[in-house]
């Protein structure tokens, strides 16, 4: 078993907390994802450092008109954002939005619920994180 991409803290008593693998906060932002016609979450680290997404997508996120970002990663801490009006004729994803907000508003949504949360006894089985705890004295 590997594991790949964000994995939430299982809290008091976190296999991932007590092999040293610290939570690496993010904000969590619902954005309307054209290609797939759904609702996806970017995470955001707070980082400032140049190239991090934050300052990047400040003017989209502060924006009071529709927006479009294309983001992409180039390299494990660099991005490159471009963005731009949204055009006048383009799908701006109501259709998905409206219901969203609603579904969001009535508490029926969490933005954590898009990343995986993995049992202890199954992070136990991931090789790295068991040799870990190996070492540390308790499995």
């Amino acid at each position: 078993m590997a594991t790949r991409g964000y994995v939430q803290c299982n809290n008091a008593g976190c296999v991932l907390c007590r092999a040293g693998r610290k939570p690496d906060p993010r904000t969590l932002i619902p954005v309307y994802v054209p290609a797939a016609r759904a609702i996806g979450v970017l995470a955001i680290s707070p980082s400032l450092r140049p190239h991090s997404l934050l300052p990047q997508m400040q003017p989209v996120l502060t924006a009071n008109k529709p927006m479009v970002a294309f983001i992409k990663k180039d390299g494990p801490a660099k991005f490159v954002v471009a963005s731009s009006d949204l055009p006048k004729d383009a799908d701006g994803g109501e259709a998905v939005i409206v219901p969203f907000l609603t579904r969001w508003d009535n508490g029926e949504v969490t933005l954590e619920s898009a990343f995986q949360k993995i049992p202890n006894e199954q992070l136990k089985l991931v090789p790295g994180i068991a040799r870990i705890l190996g070492l540390k004295g308790g499995a």
